[in-house]
């Protein structure tokens, strides 16, 4: 069901209001979806690798994915985990990426991002309890290098890129887009809703298959980290209509191969070199542009 004509002058007002005073936000049109709750998984163990490959060029099969633990799996998505101490490293990490809305470095053990751009952490890690109840679905995302789950999804993709010595680095990257473009399923992404207003280990988003820009950047930043990928995660705005300058809240990759940068948003689908495709640059701004 549409907006209708008050809906498309208020969204157009607001449009407007937002490019006079510089701010973004995400302009929900769209009724959700309702999720049977019930139905979403996580499965601890992942499925041995059943890539298959074509003649002639690299082109990564379905049946590639079969093993995501949102498509087979016995258990409930679990609770909530503390994460490891916020150490120095950890803290600056997370500093930096809430100034700058930009991290190029391999993350730390403990790294954390919230929900929006915000100072959500007090200098222990915790959460900060004006925080902590913003509403459902401003879950806090971290990082641990206990985690089974990515060890096993690195382990996976390592496997791939060994089967295969002369995957060129684009080729690598194109990978590892797919992967955890296929981690998450897009008739499941109004399930956020329903996360916990509290710390969630990244790889749970991907073992329920729920999951928007937020959770699909971190973990392609993670696990591009630990192929020894160049990937950085970037936070900013995306420009949904050129022609009304209308934006969104939104959280990319970009990668850089062999002093080259590709866009690498896996959200709306897609990878670009920015050389080839220089108008891609003029829709993505990132925080500190």
């Amino acid at each position: 069901m549409g907006i209708g004509k008050l809906g498309t002058t208020l969204a157009q007002r607001a449009a407007v209001w937002l490019r006079a005073s510089g701010k973004s936000h995400m302009l929900h049109t769209k009724p959700p979806v309702k999720i049977n709750i019930d139905e979403l998984r996580y499965a601890p163990e992942l499925s041995k690798d059943v890539a298959k490959f074509s003649t002639g060029e690299i082109k990564l099969d379905d049946e590639l994915f079969s093993f995501l633990p949102w498509r087979k799996g016995s258990n409930l998505l679990p609770p909530t985990k503390t994460p490891p101490p916020y150490t120095p490293e950890a803290r600056r990490a997370t500093e930096t990426f809430i100034e700058k809305g930009w991290i190029e470095e391999s993350l730390p053990d403990g790294f954390r991002t919230a929900y929006g751009p915000y100072r959500a952490f007090d200098k222990n890690g915790a959460i900060k309890d004006s925080y902590r109840f913003l509403g459902r679905g401003h879950e806090f995302l971290f990082f641990t290098e206990d985690s089974k789950g990515i060890k096993r999804m690195v382990k996976q993709l390592e496997k791939i890129f060994s089967d295969n010595p002369n995957l060129t680095g684009e080729q690598k990257a194109k990978i590892l887009y797919k992967y955890v473009r296929s981690c998450y399923d897009n008739n499941r992404i109004h399930f956020v809703d329903k996360f916990s207003n509290d710390f969630i280990p990244i790889e749970y988003t991907a073992a329920c298959g729920a999951g928007i820009c937020r959770h699909r950047s971190f973990l392609a930043k993670v696990l591009g980290d630990k192929l020894g990928l160049h990937v950085a995660m970037v936070r900013g705005v995306y420009t949904v209509n050129p022609k009304l300058d209308i934006v969104e809240s939104h959280i990319w990759n970009e990668v850089k191969i062999k002093d080259k940068w590709y866009l690498m948003d896996i959200t709306q689908g897609r990878f670009k070199d920015l050389e080839k495709f220089p108008e891609f640059s003029t829709l993505y701004r990132h925080k500190g542009s």
